[in-house]
């Protein structure tokens, strides 16, 4: 099964519990508002890459919960605590459920361990920042920034 409908069985056991709301953040024109708003962020998909959403919701503040498919397997690529990493998240549903709900219950702790991805995405912010600016200047040598 893909993605959406592996989000939707744990949706599924997880709306029982009425303290978690899950609200997908596929086709919205802006995700920011919601991550901001969320404490946990769940992706289960398969991820080619360094992938846009995870990023931008542990910039919000999020715990972030991924499968170990594609690069999210890789501690390199996504530097998340094994805990927070799934394999095989719909059939393990108990347990996929047990930490969505314990990343809401220990949220405070939860971003805590997550510290080694929030600094690697904050790196990665700076080093593009960096990469703009010098290609920005190659292109345009007599281009001075305004501070």
């Amino acid at each position: 099964s893909d993605a959406r409908t592996q989000g939707l069985g744990v949706a599924g056991v997880v709306a029982g519990n009425r303290s978690v709301l899950m609200v997908p953040v596929q086709h919205l024109a802006s995700s920011a508002l919601l991550l901001s708003r969320a404490r946990v962020y769940i992706d289960f998909g398969h991820h080619p890459g360094q992938d846009r959403l995870p990023r931008e919701a542990v910039q919000c503040g999020c715990v972030v919960i991924t499968g170990k498919r594609g690069s999210a397997a890789l501690y390199a690529d996504v530097p998340l605590p094994e805990e927070l990493k799934i394999e095989q998240p719909l059939a393990r549903l108990e347990l996929t459920v047990e930490r969505i709900l314990d990343a809401v219950e220990r949220y405070d702790e939860m971003t805590h361990m997550m510290g080694p991805y929030v600094e690697f995405v904050t790196q990665q912010r700076h080093a593009m920042a960096a990469a703009t600016r010098a290609l920005i200047h190659k292109v345009f040598p007599h281009y001075v920034h305004p501070r």
